[in-house]
């Protein structure tokens, strides 16, 4: 058997949770995908295919080739809302095998009871369909019906003689629709439902899990049932409990109470704080009721977690400052003598407001020529990409970074969110002096942007900085010798 997993799925609900993908975010401290490769293993399942989009590097680098679960797991890649049996049929012949687990969506495989952990016999499982529908259409399938499968993949609106539920494998499907669904859904797994998803010889007797690495002084209060994640601390005189799971990387100041709440990794929670049915994923606070979320602009009350860079990070960044100073500090005569003279022909910087290296709002400098300095000043102006050098000084300063993605406009304000904030709207990891829009005709299409994002932030290195200042040099030499 095979199976095919779309983490691609649209959910506007898992916008206001932060930049962390739907497949990813924790349910009972554990990512949602996890509960489904597990499955796969039950199931006997060993090739998985995990169908990517947005988050594609993190689904990435947490899966990796599946060698945690021992599954063999490849990475395939759809547009958001493209029809998920459009995947299939692209090559048919890879699924019609001796069965086949379709997933499309954020679907919990929820367990009926604590005695549903045994691996499905072959009998039950041979010559039939089991499937999901939501109110949106497609959830998921399992199918080991041969001629079945193979009509689905000629026409995905195929309907078998018979499905059967999955309740009959002991599992009851649960479509995760909204965040109040989300934060539901937790408060089960961490009151006791967790239990039906340890392996033999664990056991939450107490109904508390707590990772490793954590830090609880004897003036703290933890009231199980709880869930705690790796790495976190929590300070004196607070009190955890009951119906809590906070994620790794949690940093809790003193006099704070957090009950019936979902914490999700990375998230620092103020000194007399008290966080009562709510979701926190950074200085994003969410009520699941109404699923109104709201920014808190004080890092005081509620923030993220700055983690410390590796000595990797450390020193792509000393290289990326360095060289930006280098760049500047033989810009510095050039720009003066030749701006100098445009600046009396009219031209002039403007500024507007774009995210920069650490998340926060900084003006980015955008050069203006007007059609009377056009001439050979001007040119030798741009192609020594003097035109950059106010970037090049905020990338000394680490507002940016020297090589990265295009910076993104701010363009809403920091204490609301929009209801339907598109993933584009998401802060950029990389914002840049330069980026690969610079080495080609600038088409302002959002999607190469997109697809420039992710190679970047797949093949980051400095070497690959190297290459694009090179190419951007290069570029802009051939375009002064070409006028």
């Amino acid at each position: 058997m095979k199976a095919v997993i779309h983490t691609g799925t649209p959910a506007a609900w898992a916008a206001p949770l932060g930049p962390t993908p739907w497949a990813l975010l924790p349910f009972g401290n554990r990512p949602l995908l996890e509960y489904w490769l597990e499955w796969c293993v039950e199931l006997g399942i060993r090739e998985v295919r995990l169908v990517l989009d947005e988050g594609a590097d993190r689904i990435e680098a947490y899966a990796g080739e599946g060698e945690r679960w021992g599954l063999n797991i490849a990475y395939s890649f759809q547009r958001q809302g493209r029809d998920p049996a459009a995947f299939l049929r692209r090559a048919p012949q890879e699924w019609s095998g001796q069965g086949l687990l379709v997933v499309h969506g954020p679907v919990f495989p929820r367990k009926a009871d604590a005695a549903a952990d045994g691996q499905p016999s072959a009998q039950l499982l041979s010559g039939e369909v089991y499937q999901h529908r939501d109110r949106q259409g497609f959830g998921c399938m399992l199918c080991t019906d041969r001629a079945f499968l193979e009509r689905f993949l000629l026409d995905s609106a195929a309907a078998p003689d018979e499905s059967r539920p999955f309740t009959e494998l002991g599992r009851e499907m649960l479509p995760i629709s909204s965040v109040a669904l989300f934060h539901d859904l937790n408060m089960r797994l961490v009151s006791g439902e967790m239990e039906r998803y340890l392996r033999p010889g664990y056991s939450p007797r107490d109904q508390a899990a707590i990772g490793f690495n954590v830090i609880t002084p004897a003036t703290a209060t933890l009231t199980p049932p709880l869930v705690i994640g790796n790495n976190c601390r929590i300070s004196p005189l607070t009190t955890i409990g009951p119906r809590a799971v906070l994620g790794s990387h949690v940093i809790v100041d003193r006099q704070t109470e957090i009950t019936e709440a979902v914490i999700l990794d990375g998230t620092f929670i103020g000194r007399g704080m008290e966080i009562r049915g709510k979701i926190v994923s950074g200085n994003m606070v969410v009520d699941p009721e109404s699923g109104a979320a709201v920014a808190i602009p004080d890092p005081w009350m509620v923030g993220t977690v700055q983690r410390l860079p590796g000595p990797k990070e450390l020193t792509h960044r000393l290289f990326s400052r360095t060289l930006a100073a280098l760049i500047a500090l033989t810009q510095t005569i050039p720009f003066a003598m030749l701006f100098g003279w445009l600046l009396t022909r009219g031209a002039t910087f403007a500024v507007r407001p774009v995210r920069g290296r650490k998340g926060g709002t900084i003006t980015l400098p955008v050069f203006s020529a007007p059609s009377e300095a056009e001439g050979p000043a001007l040119r030798l102006f741009i192609a020594l990409g003097l035109d950059s050098y106010p970037q090049f000084l905020q990338a000394v300063a680490g507002r940016l970074w020297l090589c990265g993605h295009r910076p993104k406009a701010e363009s809403s304000p920091p204490d609301t969110l929009p209801a339907k904030e598109s993933p584009d709207d998401m802060p950029v990891p990389f914002p840049a002096v330069l980026s690969y829009a610079d080495l080609r005709d600038d088409t302002g299409d959002p999607l190469m942007d997109r697809v420039e994002e992710h190679y970047y932030s797949h093949h980051r290195t400095m070497l690959e900085d190297l290459r694009i200042l090179s190419r951007f040099m290069a570029r802009r030499f051939a375009g002064l010798f070409g006028s």
